[in-house]
């Protein structure tokens, strides 16, 4: 439940030998950089890609973010659809944000803590979702998602950006 906010660069660093870091329940929004980035052994900053069954090194293990496919807003609730590729047979808790504006970078940070979701990869690394968030997001705000292996508790960096779309209940 920390507020990390108005850092000239990144929000959180995790350094290339870090390996569980768990970033949870946090504000993180306004930094000059990434909200979260994560530092691959070779080093370098900026969002990393997603790779197939997350096998690159660096701080978290590289974990791989959500890629989020759709929002839908009806009334105060959102759904949120994706899917996570990372390790195989693994546990993961996803925590979802929102934020008024999406960083240069196309990948969120995460002012508002809109809830979490517990999803299981399958033998190939894949887990689909779908969530249905019930905290109350302004009109016109970005979503965005991180993943935490668990039970390790280490955190991806931001997913990209998502924007709302109305759900026509007539």
């Amino acid at each position: 439940d920390n507020e990390i906010a108005g850092h000239i660069l990144n929000g959180v660093t995790v350094g290339r030998n870090t390996a569980a870091v768990r970033l949870a329940g946090n504000s993180i929004h306004d930094n000059g950089w990434l909200g979260i980035d994560l530092i691959p052994s070779g080093y370098g900053y900026g969002v990393s890609p997603n790779d197939p069954l997350d096998l690159d090194t660096g701080g978290n293990g590289m974990q791989n973010f959500p890629e989020l496919a759709s929002v839908l807003r009806s009334g105060a609730s959102l759904l949120v659809e994706g899917a996570l590729h990372s390790a195989p047979s693994a546990s993961f808790t996803l925590e979802f944000f929102a934020s008024p504006a999406c960083d240069d970078s196309g990948h969120g940070e995460g002012q508002l803590p809109l809830g979490t979701a517990q999803v299981g990869t399958d033998g190939r690394g894949d887990a689909a979702f779908a969530v249905s968030l019930d905290t109350p997001v302004p009109a016109g705000w970005w979503i965005s998602a991180t993943a935490t292996l668990e039970p390790t508790g280490a955190t991806s960096e931001f997913s990209a950006c998502a924007s709302t779309v109305w759900r026509d209940e007539g």
